[in-house]
C-alpha cells in the first residue's frame, strides 16, 4: 500500500505537465517623445538649482569686492535643456533695487543696503542688465552650469553690521 502512495505523485505531476507543440512570435514596440524642454537641475549645485555668490565677511571697501559663483560657499545655476535646444538667461534687478542699482539688504533692520553689481565674465566687463539675455546656450542634454560674477564697488559706504542678502529671479527662455 505505501508503494502505490509514493508513485501517486510522480504519476500526478507527469500528467501535469502541457505538453508545447508550436510558437507564435510577435513584436514589442516601444516609443517615447520627447518635448523641447530646459529646467534648473536640482542635483547639481546650489538647491533646486539656484546659483549662489557670497562675498563672505567684509570689512573694507577701500578696493572693489568681487565673487562668484565659483568662489567658496558659491554654486553655478545648473541648466538641463534637451539636446538642440537653444536658450538664453537674464537676471531681475532683485527684491531690493534702488533704480538699476542691485541691493541686498539688512536682514536683521531692513533699513540698511549694501549695492552690487552682476557681471557675465570673470573680467568684470559685461554688466548683467535687468531682463536682458546675458547668457546664449544650446542644450547638450546634460547639466550645464553658468557662472555669474558679483562685484561690490570700491568706494562704496560701509553700512551697518550685520548680514545681506538678496534675491535675483533667472529665466531661461527657450
Amino acid at each position: 500500500m505505501l508503494k502505490r502512495f509514493a508513485l501517486l505523485p510522480i504519476a500526478v505531476s507527469l500528467c501535469s505537465t502541457p505538453v508545447l507543440a508550436a510558437t507564435v512570435t510577435g513584436n514589442l514596440t516601444v516609443t517615447a517623445t520627447i518635448q523641447e524642454s530646459c529646467h534648473l537641475d536640482s542635483t547639481a549645485g546650489g538647491s533646486l538649482g539656484n546659483a549662489l555668490i557670497d562675498f563672505g565677511t567684509i570689512s573694507s571697501f577701500a578696493t572693489a569686492v568681487d565673487a562668484d559663483t565659483t568662489t567658496a560657499g558659491g554654486a553655478a545655476l545648473s541648466i538641463i535643456c534637451t539636446d538642440g535646444t537653444t536658450y538664453d538667461v537674464s537676471a531681475a534687478l532683485g527684491n531690493n533695487p534702488d533704480g538699476a542699482q542691485r541691493r541686498m539688504v539688512n536682514t536683521s533692520s531692513a533699513t540698511d543696503y549694501l549695492p552690487y553689481d552682476l557681471y557675465a565674465d570673470a573680467a568684470y566687463a559685461t554688466l548683467i542688465d535687468n531682463s536682458t539675455a546675458f547668457y546664449s546656450g544650446t542644450g547638450n542634454g546634460q547639466t550645464q552650469a553658468i557662472n555669474l560674477y558679483g562685484r561690490i564697488p570700491a568706494g562704496t559706504l560701509l553700512p551697518a553690521a550685520g548680514s545681506y542678502n538678496d534675491l535675483v529671479a533667472l529665466t531661461v527662455t527657450y
